[in-house]
């Protein structure tokens, strides 16, 4: 992981590649990665490491009025037994894929990169154990390949992440001479407090002047059912659409394990061209 500075006051985490480690009781997990693409930098979402099993991806629609509430992803999902990752382009064109493993079907246009967009994903998971060990490699980052370790306060049974993605911090620091980050207590367009860690890709990237602001807490596990579970959603629509409750809005999600997945593959088909 490499430490920079802006203006001499900011810290944050700057790698091509970072990833992301849970820390627990000494007992310590990789989660997943984010990767900023040199050719343009399209921000990229890897889940390699949880355990081998189906899942459910697609396009959810929210209904005109829909404020909260339970949704049935099998209503509008498709099944895969691949590990993929999620893609959000530039322009906004956002999938899920997996180099020729799966079709590239489940996709939407989402923010411009360029735009204000705010939040960009969240991911809820639950089940550390299941996860990969961290190794002797994930010790200590470097520019191609960064670390970020959360340590889990003990008990903590689920974990949301989220990610917001904006032009420029509006920081509340008033001594021009103080030094803070990577680990910051951040407020989001909503009033949420949290503590977060500052990210931009690399100085020859794209958008190094952007900031990935990503959180990482402890929450309620919204699949108590399941021992392991990984929830992923992204690819909204702008800020004014997505709180606009006289219009639809929708988002691209992804979901392990899928239940009865041999039903499942039938019923609602499957974007792998590779089965397991």
């Amino acid at each position: 992981m490499s430490d920079n500075q802006v203006n001499s006051q900011i810290r944050f985490h700057s790698s091509e590649r970072i990833v992301f480690t849970i820390n627990m009781k000494n007992d310590r997990r990789r989660i997943f990665q984010i990767q900023f693409l040199r050719k343009d930098g399209s921000i990229v979402i890897h889940f390699p490491y949880q355990p081998q099993c189906d899942g459910l991806v697609g396009l959810i629609h929210l209904p005109v009025g829909f404020r909260t509430g339970s949704l049935n992803m099998e209503n509008h999902s498709k099944m895969t037994s691949q590990k993929i990752k999620f893609v959000h382009h530039p322009d906004g064109e956002t999938h899920f894929s997996q180099d020729s493993l799966i079709i590239t079907q489940i996709r939407k246009r989402s923010v411009p990169l360029s735009a204000e967009t705010g939040h960009i994903f969240t991911i809820h998971l639950n089940g550390f154990s299941y996860f990969e060990r961290a190794t002797s490699k994930d010790e200590q980052g470097n520019n191609n390949r960064g670390i970020i370790d959360y340590i889990c306060p003990e008990n903590t049974l689920s974990l949301k992440i989220i990610g917001h993605w904006y032009h420029q911090l509006h920081s509340t620091v008033t001594e021009p001479k103080l030094i803070y980050g990577p680990v910051v207590n951040s407020v989001d367009s909503s009033g949420n407090r949290r503590l977060a860690c500052l990210v931009r890709q690399p100085n020859n990237f794209r958008f190094s002047n952007h900031w990935l602001v990503i959180s990482i807490q402890p929450s309620d596990n919204p699949f108590s059912d399941n021992d392991f579970s990984l929830m992923m959603i992204g690819g909204f629509d702008n800020k004014r659409k997505v709180y606009d409750y006289d219009s639809s809005t929708s988002f691209l999600a992804l979901l392990y394990p899928a239940h009865d997945p041999d039903e499942l593959r039938v019923k609602l088909g499957s974007i792998d061209l590779i089965s397991e």
